[in-house]
């Protein structure tokens, strides 16, 4: 039996550890990456070697401090490691790292459901709660957010099995992925500690997890603090993102009905199952449930009023400190309330899959296949040789597919992203890849520039664009 419990326990991680795996190296090798956000995240998970790295030079016109941007330490620890295993591409070193958070999710909600139900229902029940509606939409955006509720249920698992030594390290891994983090996970231990003391009960856990929660709220604010005195952005992303200028200008009636539709429809997978546990923790005056689905609602009302569409319109990562809340069903109460999480995984997940929308991939699961592991390397080596015999042509410029996968060989002006937004002369090649997410302003950009030969690269989805006639070195 023990040994049956062990090989379930070992599925709860590995099951959505390697789909999120294959997802992500599809994501790279097969579909076409996003240079912003997926590529750059690729290289800060392995080039973060020095404190005030910069950003990619493809992203910013002038050099930029990261820090100027978000905090995460985390990436520190991730490039000492990427010394040890540097053959490895960036883009396949990152997706190792991200498919791990989809595996904590099912192997900590695996833990404590087997211990009130059948182990066979306590892993579909996990692996549904790692695939929940918001993590099925941050999967066709990779980004090193979703570690923050990954990490912060590590966190509540640990402390729920009495090891505060894997919860402490879960803590701070959480607080080096992003400077508002310890917001997140500090609302949700300083609500919970605020119910235990009503309560009076767990008096000694609650007196430890408001040192954590108060160590997590101020570490935040410090950093941010830190980070707007002495790096501060060239633009306020709280303005961009989020107010406007001037400050919520925006917001009218019919934006409001509009985000009303929006969060309640298209974005109903994170919305309604956060309303569902404030409701049904009301109505049995559970008041440890209420907890992380009340603490989510501050994030998802800055959502609702946000300037940026991305933003306000949830999509992709950005329902992501929702994940921990349709988890918590288990985490919360005494005993774990086994339907209940079911009922809201499921749901979430229903309704990702029928009404939701804005989501850059809205069908995850069809990528859940094997990827091209042959590609990983070969793509990288090929397309370095291609880009440097390509310049003979003269001026050349890639995808985001290329640029994600080989960054260093390109400078700002050779990414095709710019073309148009920079006002950049036509290239005299495009490198490419076939049927990836820009094709559409690939082919503008071909047809603009008179490109009229195209030659396949063998063995790969690449293609090359070039005038009729032979190179200009020739």
């Amino acid at each position: 039996m023990l040994k049956h419990q062990t090989i379930l326990k070992t599925l709860s991680f590995l099951v959505p550890y390697l789909l999120v795996l294959n997802y992500d190296l599809n994501h790279y090798y097969l579909l076409g990456g996003y240079y912003w956000d997926s590529g750059e995240f690729a290289f800060y998970a392995s080039h973060s070697t020095q404190f005030l790295v910069k950003a990619p030079a493809l992203l910013h016109s002038e050099p930029i401090v990261r820090l100027s941007i978000h905090v995460t330490p985390f990436f520190y620890a991730t490039s000492g490691l990427y010394q040890l295993v540097s053959a490895l591409p960036p883009d396949a070193y990152f997706s190792l790292i991200q498919a791990v958070w989809a595996g904590l999710i099912g192997f900590c909600l695996f833990g404590v459901l087997s211990e009130v139900c059948s182990p066979w229902v306590a892993l579909l029940i996990a692996g549904a709660s790692a695939f929940n509606g918001p993590m099925l939409a941050a999967l066709g955006f990779p980004h090193i957010e979703i570690a923050i509720p990954a990490l912060s249920i590590l966190f509540f698992y640990g402390a729920r099995k009495g090891n505060w030594v894997l919860a402490t390290i879960a803590f701070v891994l959480c607080l080096s992925i992003r400077e508002d983090a310890g917001l997140h996970i500090g609302a949700v231990l300083l609500l919970l500690t605020s119910v235990n003391f009503l309560l009076a009960k767990d008096r000694a856990d609650a007196r430890r997890l408001l040192a954590y929660g108060v160590i997590a709220v101020l570490y935040s604010i410090a950093v941010i603090a830190i980070q707007t005195i002495y790096f501060p952005p060239e633009t306020s992303n709280l303005s961009r993102i989020y107010l406007g200028s001037p400050p919520f200008a925006h917001v009218d009636a019919a934006f409001v009905l509009s985000q009303a539709r929006i969060f309640l429809m298209a974005k109903g997978y994170v919305v309604l199952p956060v309303l569902v546990l404030i409701v049904w923790a009301l109505k049995t005056r559970d008041w440890r449930l209420l907890v992380a689905p009340l603490s989510v609602t501050p994030w998802l009302t800055l959502q609702a009023l946000a300037v940026s569409p991305g933003a306000s319109h949830l999509s992709d990562y950005y329902g992501f400190p929702a994940i921990l809340a349709l988890c918590w069903p288990t985490l919360a109460p005494v005993r774990p309330r086994v339907w209940l999480q079911a009922f809201v995984s499921a749901g979430s997940i229903l309704l990702f899959v029928t009404v939701g929308a804005f989501d850059k991939d809205m069908k995850p699961w069809a990528h859940f296949g094997p990827p091209p592991f042959a590609a990983i390397g070969r793509y990288e080596a090929v397309l370095r040789t291609e880009v440097a015999a390509a310049r003979c042509h003269g001026r050349i410029m890639v995808d985001d597919a290329v640029a994600a996968l080989i960054p260093e060989r390109l400078n700002r002006a050779e990414w095709l992203h710019q073309l148009f937004v920079d006002g950049l002369r036509s290239p005299d090649a495009i490198i490419y890849m076939t049927n990836a997410y820009d094709s559409a302003l690939t082919d503008k950009a071909i047809a603009v520039a008179g490109l009229t030969s195209r030659r396949n690269i063998v063995g790969t989805p690449f293609v090359v664009a070039t005038a009729q006639g032979a190179c200009a070195s020739n």
